[in-house]
This record gives C-alpha cells, sequence and structure tokens, in this order.
C-alpha cells in the first residue's frame, strides 16, 4: 500500500489527479511479496505483470555463455519494473528478475491497467512522466555504458 507520504507525493506531481484517482490506481493491483533470493520473473517468461516497488529490491540479470551472471539493472523503493522485452517487444523476458531483499510490491497486470488509465483522460499526465522516466533510464543505462569506465 501508499504510505500517506508516498500518497501526497503523487498527488503533489500529478495536479490532474485526486486522491481517489490514486486509490483508483491502487484498486488495479494486489500486494506480492517475495523473500530474498526468490525470482520474480523467470528468464524465458511472458509477464505482463507491472510492479511498483513499496519496499525492497528487485535485480534483473543474464547469464553469459560461461555462466557468469551480469546485472542488467536494480530497481529499489518507490519505483516501477516490468518485464520491458515482454511489454514493448512481446517477446519472451532475456532477464531473470530476483528479489536482493525481501521485497513487497503491488502488481497489477499491464494490459488491464493500460486499458484503464486510456479511458480515463486524467491520468494520461501521469502515464506519459512514468513512460518517459522508463525511457530516460535506459538511455541513461545505455550512455553510461558507453561514456564511463566499469570503475565509474
Amino acid at each position: 500500500m501508499l504510505s500517506p507520504q508516498q500518497l501526497q507525493n503523487y498527488l503533489n506531481r500529478f495536479k490532474s489527479l485526486c486522491e481517489e484517482d490514486l486509490w483508483d490506481l491502487v484498486a488495479l493491483a494486489h500486494p506480492v511479496t517475495i523473500k530474498a533470493g526468490e525470482t520474480y520473473i523467470p528468464k524465458g517468461s511472458i509477464s505482463k505483470k507491472l510492479a511498483y516497488l513499496n519496499k525492497g529490491m528487485i535485480r534483473a540479470y543474464a547469464n553469459k555463455e560461461n555462466g557468469d551472471e551480469i546485472t542488467v539493472w536494480l530497481r529499489w523503493e518507490d519505483q516501477f519494473l516490468a518485464s520491458y522485452d515482454t511489454i514493448l517487444f512481446q517477446q519472451a523476458s532475456r532477464f531473470t528478475y530476483v528479489a536482493v531483499e525481501d521485497t513487497e510490491l503491488l502488481e497489477a497486470d499491464y494490459d488491464t491497467f493500460m486499458q484503464y488509465v486510456s479511458n480515463h483522460p486524467q491520468y494520461m499526465e501521469a502515464k506519459d512522466y512514468f513512460m518517459h522516466r522508463i525511457l530516460g533510464n535506459v538511455v541513461k543505462h545505455q550512455e553510461s555504458f558507453l561514456l564511463q569506465s566499469p570503475e565509474e
């Protein structure tokens, strides 16, 4: 569930939303608890999960041919996550998503969530904000890979 502070932060950011609007969105989700080390989305799955991290951390990683794991990204509290491979490209996930620590999520079905948001114009500002944030994170990650050394 959202804390009062998180709720107020979203209300301050998105002037087109009222408290009832946010609770309507939250009602589309259900709580999920994942223990440290448990897999949330396995590699090869077709997952349309959209999750808000309320507490904890999720790591997405890939396995190299030699067996080494490569961390693709980390998501922590007050961030969203999804299998971008499935949602954006309609393909199986190339990565495994695992809880780094005990994690509490609010999880919704991506298609259900997007259909609801698309039918209610007051959510468009928030939807655009989060989609831009996702894209921005991808660009920053790519730039850091290209422009920084591993030590940086």
